[in-house]
């Protein structure tokens, strides 16, 4: 979990928590930085690092990343992204500013990838089908 990551006294921890429809409990820094996972499991279902703006945040979030082992990072340029994960399910346009990319490298794994001015503001790597499935009604 994201305390096992990063300082536990900077995470905090909600029993109930859902995810796309899935309850489970959360680990996360503020509303940003979250790590879920489902009821009655050990096992994190899915990470979301969203609206990740200043250095910092970016410089925290890397360095999750990093630790868990995800080969891209904030500063990832659109080639070196599609290179990773291959051609984008969707793209959409969330906001005004913002497009988000949908990859599906494997049938339990969906990863979204929020960009806006050719920059990377948030990652949500989901590795459960219920989630995907949820996230796709």
């Amino acid at each position: 979990m994201l305390s096992d990551i990063v300082d536990p006294d900077i995470v905090g921890k909600e029993a109930d928590f859902e995810y796309a429809g899935v309850e489970g409990s959360a680990e996360l820094i503020g509303w940003k930085i979250v790590f879920f996972r489902k009821n009655g499991s050990s096992a994190v279902h899915a990470i979301s690092l969203s609206d990740i703006e200043t250095e910092d945040e970016i410089n925290l979030c890397n360095f999750i990343l990093r630790k868990i082992g995800f080969p891209l990072d904030f500063h990832s340029e659109l080639r070196d992204i599609y290179s990773e994960l291959g051609t984008a399910l969707s793209k959409e346009k969330v906001l005004a500013d913002c497009d988000t990319y949908c990859f599906q490298p494997s049938q339990s794994c969906r990863i979204l990838i929020d960009i806006s001015d050719e920059t990377i503001k948030g990652i949500q790597i989901i590795c459960d089908p219920e989630i995907i499935d949820n996230m796709l009604n």
